[in-house]
């Protein structure tokens, strides 16, 4: 074990940082913009180990909200459900309320005891109460829509990018223009162009951007609840069948372990494969709601003797290896879901049938090999104000029947105390590209777990939770402590342990950020320990980060400044950290660092004028083994 010195001088450091700042109050509930509102809940909800997940999307599809709210006496569960920062049962708890008491004013919401002030300053900007004025919809209103359009360019690692990435054939920029369209909540449009870092703009086999997309989604006409052509996203179930949507995961909140079932949606980001390419339409009938899609798109592989050994998801084409790569094979899906629900009862069949230009035939004789797969599953949930029991079982065809079935029980005895158990299995002959659900595998096969997680919140504004997820070689504990004063500070206090793949990893982690007038901190220290079981003398290996992070708003003129600085050892991989920081409008840093050294960096934001804004970032990484990297990103946006 390291040495105990250090041991206490890093717990020292965990009691005393959320003790250092005077607390102010702050009542104004208007101060956030949502940029900084979509920023924290994303900050303080996602864990970078446990999912990859599309920011840009995220922070588009929140926009969207905010610019469209949602009407809170007439909302629907799969409206509440796209606000990822809310739990299952305070979705549940808004819709009873409202149903007995239509809210007639914003202060009302105090009187849902699931909902936290702090839960109330991240809703207000999506929501809208009172009575919706129903004018019906002429094609002629599209002149009213709102448009934007967003130039971004990057530059990475200046100083020393011809030394260390030699070896892509591109140059050291990332360029991206995204144009997007919307009338009220009926009409969407979008389109976008990206070529990243070490991809040729101009070049012997490339004239242009790398990846192009567009989308166009009509929402509520006639019965119809969507109709989207061109890029778009599908999500059913559990996402065993198909889940190309946002994960959230057990980061903010343990209890939140169901998939939220959220249709099809269009795709506006930069992701390069977890989407569809086609068209789809969703139709509803009181309860009933009946989906089919079609995609058809081009994709990266090693194509061998006419098949594909492995399939690419990174879209990235930089070297001649990838390039080669490129649009190797093509890939049709066709699929469709019917959902009955109603206030106490949800159950669906999914299918899917993935059809491959190339049989694929990867190394791995479990995954699928063949040139066509059927998938198809059912989904249900059946609930009240206390109890919750979901789940979904599928099937996929493989060498041999895979089987996936993932079932979870959820009870709260009373409003400050929750409870959930849940248990997946999946077989080794389950695999299924689009599959993404609870796990703790970038892959759904070969898994089985049991969950069991509780939190209490009953010594408000304290929030107490614990869970583990454990079976055979694979176990996964944390412990978390929260304490929020809204808009004055808020504490968190996380211990985690892991064993996984014949290694332990403990984490320790403090979190405190304290709002003064326009200025507000946020501060944080990170240790960790890690050992390989796989021979005894193996030593321990211990890591620590402590990052700082500054904002100040400028009333005018428009300008947010934000900066920040975290010095890190990091003596193997195993002890690596994840350095958040404040990046331009679509983008979020989450820096892993190793090694022993400094991350910088300096954030600007400025409004000239009304349809105008600049977004500047300048992030800099040092360590004593490498040479120093510096990244610089550039944003305008103009919005009309």
């Amino acid at each position: 074990m390291p040495n105990k010195k250090i041991l206490n001088i890093i717990l020292s450091l965990l009691v005393c940082i959320p003790m250092c700042y005077p607390l102010t109050a702050v009542d104004n509930i208007t101060s956030f913009s949502i940029e900084d509102i979509i920023l924290d809940i994303y900050d303080n909800r996602i864990d970078p180990q446990q999912f990859q997940n599309d920011f840009d999307a995220f922070y588009e599809n929140l926009v969207y909200l905010h610019e469209n709210p949602i009407n809170i006496n007439q909302a629907k569960q799969y409206q509440l459900e796209q606000l990822y920062f809310l739990t299952d049962e305070q979705i549940d708890a808004i819709l009873l309320y409202v149903y007995k008491h239509p809210l007639y004013s914003e202060y009302e919401l105090q009187l849902i005891p699931e909902l936290e002030t702090y839960d109330i300053r991240n809703l207000l900007p999506f929501i809208t109460i009172g009575e919706t004025e129903k004018k019906p919809f002429y094609w002629s209103d599209l002149r009213f829509g709102k448009h934007e359009l967003t130039l971004r360019f990057d530059a990475r690692n200046i100083e020393n990018y011809d030394e260390t990435d030699k070896k892509y054939l591109g140059d050291p920029f990332y360029t991206n223009i995204k144009y997007k369209y919307s009338y009220k909540d009926k009409v969407l449009f979008g389109f976008h162009a990206e070529k990243d870092v070490g991809e040729e703009f101009i070049g012997p086999d490339r004239y242009g951007f790398d990846s192009y997309g567009a989308y166009a989604q009509i929402n509520n006409i006639w019965k119809f609840k969507t109709i989207v052509v061109g890029d778009y996203k599908a999500n059913f179930g559990e996402g065993l069948v198909i889940n190309n949507n946002f994960a959230i995961g057990q980061a903010y909140n343990p209890l939140t372990v169901k998939n939220r079932n959220q249709g099809l949606q269009r795709y506006g980001g930069n992701e390069e494969f977890q989407f569809l390419r086609g068209v789809g339409a969703t139709l509803e009938f009181d309860n009933f709601s009946i989906t089919a899609f079609y995609s058809f798109k081009t994709i990266d592989g090693n194509l061998k003797d006419n098949a594909l050994g492995s399939f690419s998801k990174t879209g990235y084409h930089r070297t001649a290896s990838e390039i080669s790569h490129r649009n190797a094979s093509y890939q049709n899906v066709i699929g469709f879901d019917a959902t009955y629900s109603n206030r106490y009862v949800d159950i669906g069949l999914t299918f899917m049938e993935n059809i491959m230009g190339h049989t694929l035939n990867p190394s791995n004789q479990y995954y699928f090999h063949g040139k066509a797969q059927s998938v198809g599953s059912i989904h249900y949930r059946l609930h009240n104000n206390k109890l919750s029991f979901f789940g979904e079982t599928a099937l996929a065809s493989n060498t041999k029947i895979g089987i996936a079935t993932i079932n979870g029980l959820k009870y709260h005895p009373i409003v400050d105390v929750g409870f959930i158990i849940a248990h997946r299995y999946y077989s080794q002959y389950f695999d299924n590209m689009y599959a993404n659900a609870m796990s703790y595998k970038s892959r759904i096969n070969n898994e089985q777990t049991i969950y069991f997680a509780s939190e209490t919140n009953i010594l408000r504004p304290m929030k107490i939770s614990f869970s583990v997820d454990v079976w055979k070689d694979y176990q996964n504990l944390i412990f978390k402590y929260s304490y929020i004063k809204y808009q004055t500070f808020q504490t968190d206090f996380q211990v985690r342990w892991r064993h996984r793949d014949n290694k332990h990893r403990i984490v320790l982690r403090a979190n405190h950020t304290h709002f003064i007038g326009d200025f507000s901190t946020k501060s944080q220290v990170e240790t960790n320990l890690c050992k390989s079981m796989e021979t005894r003398t193996t030593q321990w290996t211990y890591g620590i980060c402590l990052t700082e992070r500054l904002e100040y708003k400028f009333v005018k003129p428009d300008i947010v400044l934000q900066g920040g600085i975290g010095a890190f050892y990091v003596p193997a991989y195993d002890n690596r950290f994840y350095i958040y920081e404040n990046d331009v409008l679509y983008a979020f840093g989450s820096n892993m660092v190793t090694g022993k050294g400094f991350r910088t960096f300096l954030n600007f934001r400025y409004q000239p004028a009304k349809h105008w804004k600049i977004y500047l970032k300048i992030g800099n990484n040092w360590t004593m083994e490498q040479k120093s990297r510096t990244d610089i990103h550039f944003l305008l946006r103009y919005t009309y």
